[in-house]
């Protein structure tokens, strides 16, 4: 790459969007001598409609598809996402570029009065917006009640301190960023580790739940997906999707 070479990096203007996008300038910056990367802020549907579940107006890729609209459209060279936010499919003419090193995949529970979910009276409202988290949960402790909760991380921190939910959940990744991808800056050791996928099927009121997990090499992602994906159907998951709301 010749010297004084600018690349626009789109990126959600959220704290946390800012921050990692800021860890990837500075990879790029130092993989490749003279060049210089310009932040190109991007409202997404998801950060302006705030009184809505997302799951009633595009569920995940509300948060993308700004982004990627941008990309396609030549406003950006390239743009920074959670991996775990982004829709499994990539519209034609983008790719995944690069995955930079992995940071703790672990949930926390973060709660106002600083007791761990089981000590949580019965009827506590923990804040919460992932389908997956609430089932889970629900699953785990059948006493607690969940409400839809929106925001970035410090406004969800602050209705918990201001009592509006007894808890929230949140990514640890994103509470280490803050508290604190192009080919040239993969991480190899990210693309070469073993894989070890743990899934679960379950009702929405996480009332059942059919669990499978398997580990394989990670270039061998698509056949460890799939074999889960037998075991949960073997182990009642087929009927279970039956039961099912449909979209």
């Amino acid at each position: 790459m010749k010297d004084d070479t600018k690349l626009r990096l789109g990126t959600r203007a959220s704290n946390l969007a800012l921050t990692q996008s800021r860890l990837v300038a500075a990879l790029l910056e130092k993989a490749h001598r003279g060049l210089k990367v310009e932040h190109v802020e991007i409202t997404t549907t998801g950060d302006t409609v705030r009184d809505r579940p997302l799951q009633s107006f595009g569920g995940r890729g509300v948060f993308v598809k700004e982004l990627e609209n941008a990309l396609l459209q030549g406003r950006v060279d390239v743009a920074v996402h959670s991996l775990k936010d982004l829709p499994t499919r990539q519209p034609r003419g983008l790719v995944l570029g690069a995955i930079s090193g992995r940071e703790d995949t672990r949930d926390v529970a973060v709660a106002g009065s600083g007791r761990k979910l089981e000590d949580l009276p019965p009827g506590s409202v923990i804040g919460t917006g992932s389908p997956r988290r609430r089932a889970q949960l629900k699953a785990k402790y059948p006493h607690l009640e969940f409400a839809e909760i929106r925001g970035n991380v410090e406004t969800r921190l602050r209705k918990v301190q201001e009592g509006q939910y007894a808890g929230t959940i949140l990514a640890r990744a994103g509470l280490k960023r803050l508290g604190l991808l192009v080919s040239g800056i993969g991480f190899r050791i990210s693309r070469r580790r073993v894989l070890h996928l743990r899934a679960a099927l379950g009702l929405p009121d996480g009332s059942v739940m059919v669990r499978a997990e398997d580990s394989m090499p990670v270039p061998k992602a698509r056949q460890l997906g799939r074999r889960v994906a037998r075991t949960i159907l073997a182990r009642g998951g087929r009927e279970l999707m039956a039961r099912l709301p449909q979209a």
